[in-house]
């Protein structure tokens, strides 16, 4: 059950119908990690998303029984972005992406997705 200092800071959250209560409470119940792997930058905006979602994080690769963020490595990052001056860029969208999958597989929420691999940040369209 939320406490009342929950319930306070996830209000928005728990109006939404694809989280609610249940879906709150498993949140704050929720622990995640990603792999040692995981671009750095990237799993510092999905940490900070899961956080403020209501999860714990845990070390990379931990065994507990977490959820693992899926942030790829960097060498990914670098592929999306298409050019270094968007690394930047894709490593917070890459990040906030893996965070919202991650809330959706906690809450049971939704469909998997995944970015498509072809897209990059700097592909020009006429």
């Amino acid at each position: 059950m939320l406490r009342d200092e929950q319930i306070l800071l996830h209000a928005r959250q728990l109006l939404l119908v694809e989280i609610g209560a249940a879906g709150q409470e498993r949140l704050c119940e929720a622990t995640a990690h990603a792999s040692a792997n995981a671009d750095p930058e990237a799993y510092n905006v999905a940490l900070e998303y899961l956080t403020r979602s209501g999860m714990r994080s845990t070390s990379a690769d931990a065994a507990d029984g977490g959820f693992p963020v899926q942030v790829p490595e960097s060498a990914a990052v670098r592929a999306l972005a298409g050019s270094p001056e968007l690394t930047h860029a894709a490593a917070w969208l890459v990040g906030a992406f893996a965070a919202v999958e991650t809330i959706k597989e906690v809450c049971r929420a939704g469909q998997p997705a995944k970015l498509d691999p072809a897209f990059t940040l700097a592909t020009e369209t006429t």
